[in-house]
């Protein structure tokens, strides 16, 4: 409790990585029920599309559309998935790079 070992800072915004590399990024990350989530939403997305006779430009864009989705949903994934596990969420901090959150953070704490 309290050790700052303990903290997982987690950054807000659009995720690339989630964007480019999907299910390959929830895998990575170990956020296992999402990735599976995610699967199965493309393949229902998939089955949707062929079922509607949609062609392979529509396919293209509904599949971007969901990457895109995913890319700004990325953050908020993984907090879901520290809660799910018992993680808390302590708090909201903002520098110019992790480190300086983390700095940020930790002096905001021990004002606390």
């Amino acid at each position: 409790d309290g050790d700052p070992e303990d903290l997982v800072l987690v950054r807000d915004g659009f995720s690339f990585w989630a964007f480019l590399f999907t299910v390959l990024w929830a895998l990575w990350n170990r956020l296992w029920w999402e990735a599976a989530a995610l699967i199965v939403i493309w393949v229902v997305l998939s089955l949707i599309m062929n079922l509607l006779g949609a062609d392979d430009f529509t396919q293209l864009m509904v599949s971007l559309g969901f990457q895109i989705l995913v890319g700004f949903e990325a953050r908020d994934l993984q907090r879901w998935a520290l809660a799910r596990r018992g993680w808390q969420e302590l708090g909201m901090v903002s520098g110019n790079s992790e480190e300086a959150a983390e700095r940020r953070f930790l002096d905001l704490m021990a004002v606390n």
